[in-house]
């Protein structure tokens, strides 16, 4: 039922944000930002797969006044991103 929006959505944004350290890993996601926020929806598809809303506000000195995405509030977002997956790994994999 939902096979062309999740094709749709895996093949967005290749190797950006959820996907730019889990490279061997389907992921379907659809970030989004404005102002200062920088935001990310994704199912990641690990051994456990998991479903992760994240939401921030201000990453990398980003203001209500910002009109694109911060750099260094991106790097933090992935890295994030990150530490979150490794948590789920060790947690909830069951290999």
């Amino acid at each position: 039922k939902y096979e062309d929006i999740l094709y749709f959505i895996g093949e967005s944004f290749p190797d950006l944000y959820y996907k730019a350290y889990l490279p061997n890993i389907t992921i379907y996601q659809k970030p989004g930002y404005v102002r200062e926020a920088l935001n990310i929806g994704a199912i990641v598809c690990e051994e456990s797969p998991y479903l992760i809303a994240l939401y921030s506000a201000g990453l990398g000195g980003a203001t209500e006044e910002s009109e694109e995405v911060n750099g260094l509030g991106y790097v933090q977002l992935i890295n994030l991103t990150y530490v979150i997956n490794e948590w789920h790994r060790v947690n909830h994999n069951m290999t």
